[in-house]
C-alpha cells in the first residue's frame, strides 16, 4: 500500500522522491519489476541498456541482490532478444547473485536459462564465453593484492570455475600465483583459505581431461606454493581446519598421480616435516589418518626415487602410528609400511630391518584379527629385503607368539624364496660358463 501510494504521489508530481533507504530502494526495484511486462512493441536496445545501467549499480549491494533478480528477470522477458547485445552485463549480475548466498540459486539458474535461450546458447557455453573474456579482468593484480574480506571476487571465481567445464582449463597456470596469494596462511582470512582449498580440491578432482591434464602441468606449483603453505602447523582450530583441507587436496593429486615423482621428490624435505607432525597430532584422527594415506602414495610414487636416508627417516613414523588408539588409522598405515619395504634398496641397513621386523611380528599377535592380516601383509612384502634374516627373526618370533603357525608360514615363505633365488643364481652361472 505504502509503495502503491508513493508511485501515485511522484507520477501526479505531488512530491519528489529519492530513494535513500534500502527499503526504499527495494520497493523502487519492486515497482520496476511490475512495470517491466512483456507487451509489444518491444523494449528498444536504448532502453534495455539504460535498465541494464540501472540493475548494475543495485547489483552491487547484497541486501539488494533478491529484488535486482526479480527486475532482471522482468527484462528479459520484456526485451527479449534486444537483450542478447547486453548478454555479458546480464550475466556478471546473475553471476554475482549466484556466487552469493542472497538468491535463490535454483531461480538464478533458471534466469540464466532464460538468459541463454534469447542468446541461442547453452548456460554452460554462456559460463564457458565469460570465463574467457572475463577473468584477466578478475584475476588483475589479485597474485599481489589480497582481496577485502567482503569483495565478491573469490566467490564470483569460485562459482565461474566450477560451472566453466573444459575452458578453465587454459587458465589454469594463472590461477596458481593468485590461489597462492589469496591462500597466503599470513595474512588471508579463514573463509577465503577454506573457499578456494575447495575450489583448489575440486580442479585436482574434475574428470575433465583438459582440465586434468592441465593440473598435472601445474601440479608441482600446486604442491610448493597452495598446499604446503596451508598443510603446515599453525595454533587454533581454524587452521587445523584449513590443515585438513590442504592434505585432502594433497592426497587427491597424489591418489590421481598427478605430480611427477621428480617433482615430488624434490617437495619431499618440505612435505616430510608437515606429515611427521600431522602423524603426531594427538587431538586430530583425521589428520593422523589423512598423513598416513598421503605417505601411503607418496612412497608408491617415490619407490624408484626416494633414497635410504629418506626412509630412515620415515619408518619411525610408521611404526610409531602401529599403536595408534584408532583401529582405521593402524590399518591404513599398515598399507603404508608394505609400500615401504617395495621403496628399500637393496643391502639397505640390517640392524634397522631386524628392529623393523621384530616390531611386526609383535603386532602379529593383536587381538584385532584386521589388523593381524594387515601386519601380515606387511611382512610378506618384508621378506623379499633380506631371505636369511627375515626367516631368523621369523624363527625367533614363533617361539613367542601366540600365533606361531603364522610365524612359521611366513618362515617357510623366506625359505622358499632363498633356495628359488640360489637355484636363479646357479642357472646364471652355467649360462655364463
Amino acid at each position: 500500500r505504502q509503495t502503491t501510494r508513493t508511485v501515485q504521489d511522484v507520477a501526479s508530481g505531488v512530491k519528489n522522491f529519492t530513494a535513500m533507504s534500502i527499503e526504499n530502494r527495494r520497493q523502487v526495484y519492486s515497482v520496476l519489476a511490475h512495470l517491466l511486462r512483456p507487451a509489444p512493441p518491444m523494449l528498444p536496445h536504448a532502453e534495455v541498456r539504460t535498465l541494464v545501467r540501472f540493475l548494475e549499480e543495485g547489483a552491487q549491494t547484497d541486501d539488494l541482490l533478491p529484488w535486482v533478480l526479480g527486475s532482471v528477470q522482468s527484462l528479459l522477458k520484456a526485451g527479449s532478444t534486444t537483450c542478447q547485445e547486453e548478454w555479458p552485463r546480464i550475466f556478471d549480475m546473475l553471476l554475482r547473485m549466484r556466487s552469493g548466498e542472497e538468491c535463490d540459486a535454483v531461480s538464478v539458474d533458471t534466469t540464466m536459462d532464460e538468459l541463454a535461450v534469447i542468446c541461442s546458447r547453452t548456460r554452460r557455453q554462456l559460463y564457458e564465453e565469460h570465463l574467457s573474456s572475463r577473468l584477466g579482468e578478475l584475476l588483475l593484480g589479485a597474485d599481489v593484492e589480497l582481496w577485502e574480506e567482503r569483495c565478491s571476487k573469490r566467490n564470483v571465481l569460485e562459482t565461474l570455475l566450477r560451472n566453466a567445464g573444459s575452458a578453465a582449463a587454459e587458465h589454469v597456470a594463472s590461477l596458481v600465483p593468485v590461489l597462492a596469494r589469496q591462500t597466503c596462511p599470513e595474512d588471508a582470512s579463514v573463509p577465503a583459505r577454506i573457499d578456494l582449498l575447495g575450489l583448489t580440491h575440486f580442479m585436482l578432482t574434475e574428470e575433465e581431461p583438459s582440465l586434468t591434464e592441465a593440473m598435472r602441468e601445474q601440479a608441482p606449483a600446486f604442491m610448493c606454493d597452495v598446499l604446503i603453505p596451508n598443510c603446515t602447523w599453525r595454533a587454533g582450530q581454524s587452521n587445523n581446519k584449513i590443515r585438513k583441507g590442504g592434505m585432502v587436496c594433497m592426497h587427491s593429486m597424489l591418489a590421481r598421480r598427478l605430480i611427477p615423482a621428480s617433482a615430488l621428490n624434490a617437495a619431499f624435505s618440505d612435505l616430510l616435516p608437515i606429515l611427521k607432525s600431522a602423524l603426531d597430532d594427538a587431538f586430530s584422527p583425521d589428520n593422523r589418518m589423512i598423513a598416513c594415506l598421503i605417505l601411503s602414495c607418496t612412497l608408491s610414487e617415490l619407490q624408484a626415487e626416494i633414497s635410504g636416508e629418506q626412509l630412515r627417516e620415515v619408518y619411525p613414523e610408521l611404526l610409531k602410528r602401529l599403536d595408534d588408539s584408532n583401529d582405521k588409522i593402524r590399518v591404513a598405515v599398515c598399507e603404508a609400511l608394505a609400500m615401504f619395504f617395495k621403496c628399500l634398496p637393496p643391502k639397505w641397513s640390517r640392524s634397522l630391518f631386524e628392529y623393523i621386523l621384530r616390531t611386526l611380528f609383535v603386532h602379529l599377535d593383536d587381538p584385532n584379527i584386521e589388523i593381524q592380516q594387515g601386519i601380515y601383509a606387511v611382512l610378506e612384502s618384508a621378506v623379499h629385503q633380506d631371505y636369511t634374516t627375515f626367516m631368523n627373526e621369523a624363527r625367533a618370533a614363533t617361539a613367542k607368539s601366540s600365533h606361531p603357525r603364522q610365524c612359521e608360514e611366513l618362515g617357510r615363505l623366506a625359505q622358499s624364496l632363498r633356495a628359488a633365488s640360489a637355484d636363479e643364481e646357479d642357472a646364471e652361472e652355467l649360462v655364463m660358463d
